[in-house]
């Protein structure tokens, strides 16, 4: 018994079938966003709204900048983190930011300023003050 023209075209219609959902599920994950990026003056604008003492974060940012010069890239991806995931407020942008530092807490991720024993994204983020 082998293959008639019939189950052929049943099997070759259910593999392109197949074919196309699988791509159409997987297609819009791996599309970029057509969306502007978040303008650098805002993200900077927004971690200022934070601090009611407007010195405060820059001259961490300075002294953290000061202490690991080698850091200074890894505060420029936190800016491109913020800019993907675009707060449209300050407020938004404050739980993003206490999220990542419960992050870095537990998982280690501080670095310690003065004594002071902070989260990597706490310092990153005062460092973009100065930075951006």
């Amino acid at each position: 018994m082998g293959m008639t023209r019939r189950k052929f075209l049943l099997s070759a219609t259910a593999i392109g079938t197949f074919s196309w959902l699988t791509w159409a599920h997987w297609l819009p994950k791996f599309q970029t966003s057509q969306k502007q990026a978040m303008p650098v003056v805002a993200i900077k604008g927004y971690l200022l709204e934070l601090f009611t003492d407007q010195d405060a974060p820059r001259l961490l940012g300075k002294r953290y900048l000061d202490l690991y010069p080698h850091h200074r890239a890894r505060s420029l991806l936190l800016a491109k983190r913020i800019q993907s995931v675009r707060p449209q407020t300050a407020w938004a942008l404050k739980q993003m930011l206490i999220r990542q530092r419960e992050a870095d807490f537990q998982n280690g991720e501080t670095v310690l300023v003065d004594g002071w024993l902070l989260a990597r994204s706490e310092v990153e983020a005062c460092a973009l003050t100065i930075l951006l």
